[in-house]
């Protein structure tokens, strides 16, 4: 059987901008345009793509700052026409089957925002809706076979978002933010062959969401400063059709920084973050699935100047935990409980010099090993099942021949390994599972004359255990 159509055609973009100048009561009303579409001269495999753009901005007296943004787009892709033809010369003869498979898309969005200074504060204030539609022939068509019948589906989502920012005190900032969402997701009802009205409730949603943000901003003095950030999350996703998919999270996040700049040159930031989240299903059916996620990460970068070579260090330590409620109290057997953690570590150097004013030099190497395995609640040990490491060193030049022309060259080196441990009661063995070495070389060459259209030719050619891969573009 053959399905498929070779066409050959052109395809084609045409797009109109407009940006009138006028004035409401002596002032400039900021406005634009835009007018978009996409198409081609084949007649069977469709690729179309229509929008249209309008921004509107004005200000107030007392500096009230206002815009309002519309769009509207439209798109269809697939295939008009599909035929499977059968070899007349073949044992069995089956049927020959036109189909049609087109989708279409279309959405509405319409935003607006508000800005204004309250007592020296930064006032900002965002409204958005959008709607959208999803569709596929396949309903048209009563294609019951079709996987995409009965999945068309409209989308309504309506959100809100306000935010503040000030000073409180000489040296210090502080800010919040404010954001809800919700969204409602439906599938759309068909006619099936019978005559009968079908729709199918198990896939829609409804999601809401509450998000709210605050931070600290203290100058501790010239080149020193101090954030504090908190944020809390609240979601639930709750299915009409399907109630026992409902599901609510929380998540909650702590994180505070430092950043400090000596008179030598170095730089240095240091900030440790943490974050918790809860996970609750509502029906009890799976509420074996409740779980606790809690990351905590310690990020440490330098960088400072020597010799004319710019030098950047980072460090960065981070622990995820997993604990599932049942394995608390109802899951007592090991293999039945899924509580894990994973640990691991990164450091990453970089070097960056530039020599005789026209080649630039630059080496990075970059090493992550990270371990995997359960988590045991009753006492908080670990089983590591798995651990892994990631080596990554690459080197690049670049080159300025003249004023229009740039060369560049790079090479790449990558070696990733992964273990597995076994226990018997004699003790533990590490074996390695995986290694996969991995080389990459690269050329460049730009061409960029003023006032002219430029040039770009990149080859490179990759090695790695999957084979060896060349590419020109």
């Amino acid at each position: 059987m053959d399905s498929t159509i070779e066409e050959q055609g052109i395809q084609y973009n045409a797009s109109l901008n407009v940006s009138p100048d006028w004035e409401v009561a002596g002032k400039k009303v900021n406005s634009s345009l835009n007018l978009g579409k996409t198409d081609n001269t084949l007649k069977n495999n469709k690729n179309r793509t229509e929008n249209l753009r309008l921004n509107l901005g004005y200000t107030f007296p007392l500096q009230l700052r206002t815009s309002l943004s519309f769009s509207e787009s439209r798109s269809q892709t697939g295939l008009t026409r599909a035929v499977i033809t059968e070899d007349p010369a073949a044992a069995v003869v089956r049927d020959t089957v036109v189909t049609s498979e087109l989708s279409e898309r279309q959405g509405t969005n319409v935003r607006t925002s508000v800005n204004l200074k309250v007592a020296g504060f930064d006032v900002t204030s965002n409204q958005r809706w959008s709607e959208s539609i999803n569709t596929n022939t396949a309903n048209a068509d009563q294609d019951e076979r079709n996987r995409f019948f009965a999945r068309d589906r409209e989308t309504t989502t309506v959100g809100f978002d306000l935010s503040v920012k000030g000073k409180l005190v000489p040296g210090l900032v502080g800010s919040t933010n404010l954001q809800w969402s919700s969204s409602d997701q439906r599938r759309r009802p068909v006619t099936l062959t019978n005559g009968v009205v079908f729709r199918d409730p198990t896939d829609d949603r409804e999601d809401r969401n509450l998000f709210i943000r605050g931070s600290l901003d203290w100058q501790l003095g010239e080149g020193h400063s101090l954030v504090l950030s908190g944020s809390a999350r609240v979601g639930r996703d709750d299915n009409p059709g399907a109630p026992d998919q409902d599901r609510d999270t929380f998540t909650r996040t702590a994180a505070l920084k430092y950043r400090g700049k000596r008179t030598s040159g170095l730089a240095y930031d240091v900030g440790i973050s943490t974050t918790g989240t809860h996970r609750i299903n509502l029906a009890a059916s799976r509420s074996s699935q409740n779980s606790r996620n809690r990351d905590l990460r310690l990020d440490i970068q330098t960088r400072y100047e020597r010799l004319g070579t710019a030098i950047t260090h980072s460090f960065d330590i981070s622990a995820r935990r997993t604990i599932f409620d049942f394995d608390r109290e109802v899951n007592a057997s090991d293999l039945d409980r899924r509580s894990n953690i994973r640990r691991g570590w990164t450091m990453r150097h970089n070097l960056r010099r530039s020599l005789f004013g026209h080649l630039q030099l630059n080496v990075t190497y970059t090493f992550r090993a990270d371990d995997f395995g359960s988590f045991i609640v009753d006492d908080g040990s670990q089983i590591v099942e798995e651990d892994n490491s990631d080596h990554r060193i690459s080197l690049g030049s670049k080159c300025r021949l003249s004023d229009d022309l740039t060369f560049g060259v790079t090479y790449s080196y990558r070696l990733d390994r992964q273990w597995q441990y076994t226990y018997s009661g004699q003790g533990g063995e590490r074996d390695l599972v995986r290694r996969d070495p991995a080389r990459n070389i690269g050329a460049n060459l730009n061409y960029t004359p003023k006032g002219y259209t430029s040039l770009t030719l990149r080859g490179s050619r990759s090695r790695q255990r999957a084979g060896t891969f060349d590419s020109f573009n």
